[in-house]
């Protein structure tokens, strides 16, 4: 809407109101509708174009994520108890797989040592098993060959009877480990005077210490009373006391003693004529572990005395110590609470 202005005007007359005067123009926009209708169809295809290649991308993008995860899901699944050796690898594997990556591999180390234990000593069984029985089995073939006097049989039989009693040992002391292993044991405490029971113990092998000619230093209080399981202590005590007699040399010297501590009892025994080297020390709990020929041939014991009596002392809640000097003393110290 406009005002139109008059070109003439007449000073004497008053001026007019202006009148208004509206204008429309109309016409159809066909070039508007169909530039935006072209517009409307390049969003649409761009939007779709986008949806698809984002599509791609991101699956793109996935299963290259995820690929490590398949392929170490694949390894998992492919794995058996004959190949624990295996190992997985950190290559391509995202970052917050890799500490995953890590408890597996320790796990699989625990299993295949556990594994490569259990074979060894099931194979150890078997060979220390298999040796007296086939003393037994000559010593009886040999009796039965062609009649003898009295005195053979029983030379014979006493024979027996010692291989026997050996593989009861081992057979005990085996059973012992296995239910240690498995909780089994139970610890009945009570009070008991380590002097008393090791004066007890001592009693029963100080002949073979006097046969060997060896000299027994004793040191012990006059009491040393503790609240422990006697009878896993009076193993203890039976394991390391046959362990000093059995391995002094001649006309060697064996040493024993006990003391009182604040919160624990110290129980130490040693002998002399040690063979052990200091690098093997680690190695004497293992079970059927012998460190030396006069060990592996002394025929008396199986290899399982000190990992009993590891087990045992730690289920007393104490701690056990082996030192040596090689051709010199071999230590053992027993600490126990109170």
């Amino acid at each position: 809407m406009f005002v139109p202005e008059s070109e003439e005007h007449d000073e004497r007359r008053p001026r007019a109101a202006p009148a208004s005067v509206v204008m429309v123009v109309a016409g159809e926009p066909l070039g508007v509708y169909h530039t935006l209708n072209l517009l409307a169809g390049l969003l649409a295809s761009l939007g779709i174009a986008a949806i698809v290649a984002m599509g791609a991308v991101l699956s793109y993008v996935v299963n290259r994520r995820i690929r490590p995860v398949r392929r170490l899901a694949g390894e998992i699944e492919s794995l058996r108890e004959t190949d624990l050796s295996h190992r997985f690898e950190h290559a391509d594997v995202p970052a917050e797989l890799a500490p995953m990556i890590d408890k597996l591999n320790g796990l699989l180390e625990r299993l295949n040592t556990a594994f490569s234990r259990e074979k060894a000593f099931t194979a150890d069984v078997a060979h220390e098993l298999r040796t007296p029985l086939t003393g037994l089995r000559m010593t009886m073939e040999v009796c039965r060959s062609q009649p003898r006097n009295t005195a053979a049989y029983e030379t014979a039989i006493d024979e027996c009877r010692a291989i026997v009693d050996r593989m009861e040992t081992m057979v005990v002391s085996l059973l012992t480990l296995a239910r240690s292993d498995a909780g089994q044991i139970r610890i009945e405490q009570s009070e008991i005077d380590i002097t008393q029971l090791i004066t007890e113990t001592w009693q029963y092998l100080r002949y073979r210490a006097d046969e060997m000619g060896a000299s027994v230093d004793v040191r012990l209080p006059p009491s040393c009373v503790i609240v422990t399981d006697p009878e896993r202590l009076r193993i203890i005590l039976q394991n390391v006391l046959d362990n000093a007699v059995s391995y002094v040399n001649r006309r060697g010297t064996i040493r024993i003693v006990a003391a009182q501590e604040p919160n624990a009892a110290i129980i130490e025994v040693a002998n002399s004529g040690s063979q052990i080297r200091k690098q093997d020390i680690t190695r004497l709990f293992e079970r059927f572990w012998r460190g030396d020929d006069s060990r592996a041939d002394s025929g008396g014991h199986t290899g399982l005395g000190l990992s009993l009596t590891q087990r045992l002392t730690e289920m007393l809640g104490g701690k056990i110590i082996c030192d040596t000097v090689e051709g010199g003393e071999f230590v053992v110290r027993i600490e126990l609470p109170k």
